[in-house]
C-alpha cells in the first residue's frame, strides 16, 4: 500500500468508516472490528458500499387484479412508489440487476 491509501484508510476507520483487512498472501477480505494496523503483512481498505439489486415486481393492485412493474425497483423503492398496493412479490425468473 502506497502512504496515501495507509492514510486514507486510518482517516476512513477515525471517521468511523467500516474497514475490511486481507493477509498479503490473498486471503478474503474480512471486517477489521479493531484494526491492528500491521501494513507489512496485512492490506486494508474501506468496506466497500454494497449495490442494491433491483427487480421486477407482481403487485396487487387496488381492483385485487396482479399487474407486472415496467420499472425495476429495489424492495424499499417499490414499496414508496406504489403506495396503494398492499402486496409485493419479486419476479425471480426474470433475475435482477445492480442499480447503477
Amino acid at each position: 500500500m502506497t502512504d496515501k491509501e495507509i492514510i486514507a484508510v486510518v482517516q476512513h476507520h477515525e471517521d468511523g468508516g467500516e474497514v475490511e483487512v486481507r493477509s498479503k498472501e490473498g486471503s478474503a477480505w474480512v471486517l477489521a472490528h479493531m484494526p491492528i494496523w500491521d501494513f507489512c503483512d496485512c492490506d486494508y481498505r474501506a468496506k466497500p458500499e454494497q449495490k442494491k439489486k433491483v427487480w421486477f415486481w407482481s403487485l396487487l393492485g387496488i381492483n385485487g387484479r396482479w399487474f407486472m412493474s415496467t420499472t425495476m425497483f429495489t424492495e424499499e423503492g417499490v414499496r414508496e412508489y406504489h403506495k396503494s398496493s398492499k402486496e409485493f412479490e419479486k419476479i425471480e425468473a426474470l433475475g435482477y440487476r445492480y442499480e447503477d
